[in-house]
């Protein structure tokens, strides 16, 4: 099982090396796309490889000269490289207009370093049928211009087709997470993330592959015996980029298993799946518009009749699966200046401590050098966590 995780993690270590290499093999177009919510089938079925603009490691020294003070590291990283030129092997670039941030950059990224395509897709924000014609009208232009770049159509069969394909790769991951909630401990949470990770920069049809291989292993690999105190987490938070691993790492270290989560670079990205059948534009349209509750999101019966029955909103949502994973508790990683999600966690806190779960809040800034701090707090809450089990 090792051999097979360290492909993946090689991947997310290395991932725009490999695409360069890929590029050069196959003489094909790659787009990338800034989280999230973009339909990546629609850049699948031009015959393009859509991969997902996530943070990089470097420091970030170029960015900061273009932007303001309080843009989040996704932003602020992602522009750095592209102002570096290590994202130059992108024909096109795709930013989803989720939050004032990215819709800034965009702009930005228009004037200083435009790709051959740069399009920004502005998805509706309302969650409601109301919104699905005008959802539409904007996957018929976004369509159009991945058309444009790729010099040819997007029939409705290669459209159904890349859509089997990003269904199955779906499945087979929601199944690992199913293994990781029976199995805790098996997994670390790490290497988990490696493998969503991977998803977002390789061909799908490999990575699904690459699944078939894991799956065998970890359904044959025996339960772990839980540690003395053992502790299990669910993650929530953290939209768009990955968490820090060392954070991860951390919450290991003190003898917590993480079972579950609510991460973009998590479950959010392969909760649900496209219907098959029917018009695949239309199937697309309703699936990026009936997602699984969001911060960046919102239905407006929830705020016409608030209290009453109706969709399951955000902190509704969190509570369910955490029970669901059986988790002891519940981490909330907020990403520094990331508004949508500021604002999503008052409500949360009030919600997870009205139905007793306990959770800590954790405020993640990176090139601070505070995990220390986090790894502080992260000590005391998974000790009361653990007392309170054994009271």
């Amino acid at each position: 099982m090792k051999q097979i995780l360290a492909r993946f993690a090689a991947v997310r270590d290395q991932p725009y090396q490999r695409l360069e290499r890929w590029k050069r093999d196959t003489g094909k177009k790659i787009v990338g796309c800034l989280p999230m919510y973009v339909p990546e089938e629609l850049i699948h079925a031009a015959g393009m490889l859509p991969v997902i603009v996530l943070a990089g490691k470097e420091p970030i020294s170029l960015a900061d000269r273009h932007l303001q003070s309080n843009a989040c590291e996704l932003v602020r990283s992602a522009y750095d490289m592209g102002l570096k030129g290590r994202l130059d092997f992108l024909d096109g670039l795709v930013v989803p207009d989720i939050c004032d941030q990215l819709r800034f950059v965009y702009g930005i990224w228009n004037l200083d370093h435009p790709y051959p395509l740069m399009h920004v897709l502005a998805l509706p924000h309302r969650q409601d049928e109301a919104a699905l014609e005008y959802q539409l009208r904007l996957l018929g232009r976004f369509k159009a211009a991945l058309e444009e770049l790729a010099g040819g159509e997007i029939t409705p069969d290669a459209l159904r087709h890349s859509i089997q394909v990003y269904n199955q790769g779906r499945a087979k991951l929601r199944k690992l997470y199913q293994l990781r909630r029976q199995k805790p401990g098996l997994l670390g949470a790490r290497e988990v993330l490696d493998v969503v990770v991977a998803a977002m920069l390789m061909p799908k049809e490999e990575h699904n592959r690459w699944l078939d291989e894991l799956l065998v292993e970890v359904e044959a690999a025996p339960t772990p015996p839980p540690a003395p105190g053992q502790v299990k987490l669910f993650l929530a938070g953290q939209p768009c980029d990955p968490p820090d691993a060392d954070l991860l790492d951390i919450i290991e270290a003190e003898g917590a298993v993480v079972v579950d989560d609510d991460m973009y670079t998590g479950f959010r990205y392969f909760a649900t799946e496209v219907a098959p059948d029917g018009d695949p534009l239309m199937a697309l349209a309703r699936h990026y518009l009936n997602l699984i509750p969001c911060a960046t999101t919102h239905r407006r019966e929830l705020f016409l009749r608030p209290g009453r029955e109706g969709p399951e909103d955000y902190g509704q949502f969190i509570i369910r699966m955490a029970k669901e994973s059986g988790a002891d508790g519940v981490v909330i990683m907020l990403v520094l200046y990331c508004d949508p999600y500021g604002f999503e966690c008052v409500p949360l806190d009030d919600k997870l401590t009205k139905v007793g779960i306990p959770h800590l809040l954790v405020e993640t800034e990176p090139e601070t050098g505070a995990l220390g701090r986090l790894r502080t707090r992260l000590q005391a809450f998974i000790e009361m966590v653990r007392e309170q089990k054994l009271a």
